[in-house]
């Protein structure tokens, strides 16, 4: 099964400076942004219906579906950038 995202862990070390780790709690958004969408799906459908007799309905009407799974699939991503052999960020989705 996917589920979004709980959790974005966040790691900057910047040589000889001390170390910053934030653990950012998304389970927190996530009912926020239900009720975003619930405010914004009469909107979306209105314009997928009128894109639709335009010929361009389908891409906007799957539009959400894509994103949830887009959204689904970032846990387990780990980005890592190194500036150096001593500075580097990391982005970890939990």
């Amino acid at each position: 099964m996917m589920r979004p995202p709980a959790l974005l862990h966040i790691n900057i070390s910047n040589g000889n400076r001390r170390r910053v780790r934030l653990w950012l709690p998304l389970f927190l958004l996530w009912p926020l942004a239900f009720v975003l969408a619930l405010l914004v799906i009469p909107f979306w459908l209105l314009a997928g219906f009128v894109w639709w007799i335009i010929g361009r309905g389908k891409y906007i009407l799957v539009t959400p579906w894509r994103a949830t799974v887009l959204i689904c699939c970032l846990p387990g991503l780990l980005v890592e950038a190194q500036k150096s052999s001593d500075e580097a960020v990391k982005i970890e989705f939990r």
